[in-house]
């Protein structure tokens, strides 16, 4: 890994804080889960658009050249895909399972490392993964008691953590050859163009939202995009994609103590205990991982 005159480790974390806003963000919004998502990365690139004109013109042909179209094309396939899951999921389950599901994305990070890079596999992998899926079982029965939609929406979340998992292998491979600001201004529009595809398709309107709305999706862009997201990806130019994985641990437990504050939820006591198995699970997962990385 390049060494950086920022520390990694203080911009994930800047990263993960506001990026813990988002869920509740989401919840604050009438609109439509895709067209939340259409807007949160069509708004990331037009304010991108004009930095990265000015600064890094001759670098966006480069992204866009065959060697990387591919992968940017996919990884923007995933990146929208995430989207709809996640912030579809936030309409039937809680703040906090959602969250928490989504934030299993390091394991299916580690198992991607493992089948498609062949990087070895841990028993913590191994042992963090039966773990995690304990805590995933304990979840869906608190939540199927609950209510029959709150599991949907669990499941929603955790096909969400599959597909950011997808962008994040992608994404730690196109980093360390590719600028930061071209390369996320070109994968968000790509993603903002599938999600216009899918709003279309399923006939949803673009317009006619309230000023809250507009004011949220603008909000949603400039924090855990630009800010919060962009973080991510600078920071897997410095170290690895299971430690930068890992650093999501934190936003399921602040996007549940924000969601408390904020919009009153209370989260059922087996969702609690089935977010310390996962959290758990994860940790364990992607350790040594990113230990044996570090050390490369």
């Amino acid at each position: 890994m390049t060494e950086s005159r920022f520390n990694p480790y203080l911009i994930l974390i800047l990263g993960v804080f506001i990026i813990s806003f988002a869920a509740i963000l989401i919840k604050l919004t009438t609109a439509p889960a895709p067209v939340v998502a259409f807007y949160r990365m069509a708004l990331a690139s037009i304010i991108l658009f004009p930095i990265v004109i000015v600064r890094n013109r001759g670098e966006i042909k480069e992204v866009l050249t065959r060697k990387y179209f591919i992968s940017i094309f996919c990884g923007g396939f995933f990146l929208a895909a995430h989207f709809i899951f996640w912030i579809t999921s936030l309409n039937y389950t809680t703040v906090a399972s959602s969250v928490v599901f989504v934030a299993m994305q390091p394991i299916f990070v580690t198992l991607g490392s493992y089948l498609i890079f062949k990087e070895e596999a841990s028993a913590s992998l191994i042992v963090g993964i039966v773990v995690a899926v304990v805590g995933s079982v304990i979840i869906g029965f608190s939540d199927l008691k609950v209510a029959g939609n709150f599991l949907y929406g669990d499941l929603l979340a955790l096909a969400g953590a599959v597909m950011i998992a997808g962008y994040v292998l992608i994404a730690s491979k196109l980093r360390e050859e590719l600028s930061l600001l071209p390369y996320v201004f070109v994968i968000y529009s790509i993603s903002a163009l599938f999600l216009y595809i899918f709003v279309l398709g399923q006939g949803y309107k673009l317009v006619s939202y309230s000023l809250n709305d507009y004011f949220i999706f603008f909000l949603l862009a400039l924090g855990p995009n630009l800010i919060g997201h962009t973080s991510f990806n600078w920071a897997l130019k410095y170290v690895s994609s299971p430690v930068v994985a890992t650093s999501i641990l934190v936003e399921p437990i602040g996007s549940t103590i924000l969601a408390f504050f904020i919009l009153n939820e209370v989260p059922p006591i087996g969702t609690l205990i089935g977010s310390i198995f996962i959290l758990s699970g994860i940790y364990l997962a992607v350790r040594e991982d990113s230990k044996g990385k570090e050390k490369n």
